[in-house]
């Protein structure tokens, strides 16, 4: 069975609970990992099992971190990426010189191309950079000829996904967001994150 939070919810009961596979299990708080443990567990002949746990993260939490270092974890590692996959290149642009990040990006889009700019806020004051001021910023003053758009948590849930269909079909160019976008990223096309205050 393949599900979200609602698969360790009290009312659910499984026959024969063997393997849990938690991914992006930074997620899920050490209890709710706990809860789906226990859903699996069994006494059998004066002896108590649990199902098998396969934790699976891009991001560990430093909590993760320590319990791979310090407890009673097995660790599997995928060193290679998927096949035809290129490297990742990163570049840290200092602050105040953003107009070279803008730069590379104008290059990717206008090879058709399309980019995605991530804030740490939704709207913020002057010290954090945010999504919503951003979004004009740059759908005004720095790409006018390409369509933006903005996404983020406070957006309605169909209107999110109609963006991120859009964005997705290619008919958005520049996108940006908070992090709401972070979990399943898969736009081919666009060639370039801009993480704005990581």
């Amino acid at each position: 069975i393949v599900g979200t939070h609602a698969l360790y919810s009290t009312a659910v009961e499984y026959k024969d609970l063997r393997l849990a596979v938690i991914d992006e299990q930074h997620r899920f708080g050490v209890m709710q990992r706990q809860s789906i443990i226990n859903k699996g567990r069994v006494t059998y002949r004066g002896s108590t099992f649990e199902p098998n746990l396969l934790m699976m993260s891009a991001t560990p939490i430093p909590q993760s971190l320590a319990l791979t270092v310090f407890g009673d974890l097995d660790i599997s590692t995928i060193h290679t990426m998927p096949a035809g996959r290129k490297p990742i290149q990163t570049h840290l642009v200092k602050e105040g010189n953003e107009i070279n990040a803008y730069e590379a990006v104008r290059k990717e889009l206008a090879i058709g191309h399309q980019a995605y700019f991530v804030y740490p806020a939704i709207d913020s004051d002057e010290n954090i950079k945010s999504a919503e001021r951003a979004f004009q910023h740059l759908s005004q003053h720095i790409y006018p000829q390409y369509k933006c758009a903005l996404v983020h948590s406070k957006i309605d849930d169909e209107e999110q996904v109609r963006i991120l269909k859009e964005f997705h079909d290619g008919s958005i160019q520049v996108l940006a967001a908070t992090t709401v976008i972070e979990v399943g990223v898969d736009v081919p096309n666009a060639t370039c994150m801009v993480i704005e205050q990581a």
